[in-house]
């Protein structure tokens, strides 16, 4: 799949996970050699971001209506005409996205969380530690802060680290409530003076009705949005 997927000239996102310059940035795909893909390094308020040799990342890439997720690291930095680029191991596992599964939209939804983690572990949460048995009857409330038809950010007062499991459920109507598994992407600490965090997670095991489902909530939300004028 990834030879198809990987074209010259295509625009790609990156998104750093950690340090000074995590965040998402913008580059394209300069040349492809056998199993390596150069692409232009990104900038930062108009200076190359200057990571080393080794640093992973996740890239984005969309063709036609679909999303394409990847994993890869910098292999290393140089300069092909005149370009300054990063050359990239070209990732052998791709995780394709329809369109309408990314459509995004910012709302806010009362959702319940429950965590699972293997036995005989535990998580601290708000400052008290938690095991597994415990955390099989605890059930946490917070809120969406964004929901697509393949994931959500929900906004909660506690970390739970990433590729944690978790059994969400929420309300898409006064008389419809959702349930799903998902798994934690990221969590950021976005206020440390009230610890705010946004959870970033991803369903599991959706049945096309039930992503069907989602999708039309979002678009029903965008047209009464646009009827207010509001989006």
């Amino acid at each position: 799949m990834s030879q198809s997927v990987f074209k010259v000239n295509s625009n790609i996102e990156i998104e750093i996970k950690h340090g000074v310059y995590q965040g998402v940035y913008h580059s394209r795909i300069e040349e492809i050699k056998d199993d390596v893909l150069e692409i232009a390094i990104p900038s930062k308020q108009g200076r190359l971001l200057p990571l080393p040799a080794g640093t992973w990342f996740i890239g984005k890439v969309i063709q036609g209506g679909s999303m394409y997720i990847f994993k890869s690291v910098i292999q290393h930095v140089s300069l092909q005409q005149n370009v300054p680029i990063w050359a990239i191991r070209q990732p052998q596992e791709v995780e394709k996205i329809q369109r309408r599964e990314f459509v995004r939209m910012d709302v806010r939804l009362p959702v319940f969380v429950k965590i699972h983690v293997e036995d005989e572990n535990f998580l601290a949460i708000e400052g008290k530690k938690y095991f597994a048995k415990e955390l099989e009857v605890k059930e946490w409330e917070a809120s969406t802060k964004d929901i697509s038809g393949s994931g959500a950010k929900i906004i909660t007062k506690f970390h739970i680290p990433e590729e944690t499991v978790v059994s969400l459920s929420f309300q898409l109507s006064e008389t419809d409530t959702f349930f799903t598994q998902a798994k934690i992407r990221r969590s950021e600490l976005v206020n440390p003076d009230l610890g705010i965090y946004w959870i970033g997670v991803r369903f599991l095991g959706l049945t096309e009705r039930e992503r069907d489902k989602i999708v039309r909530f979002i678009f029903k939300k965008q047209a009464e949005l646009r009827k207010r004028s509001l989006l």
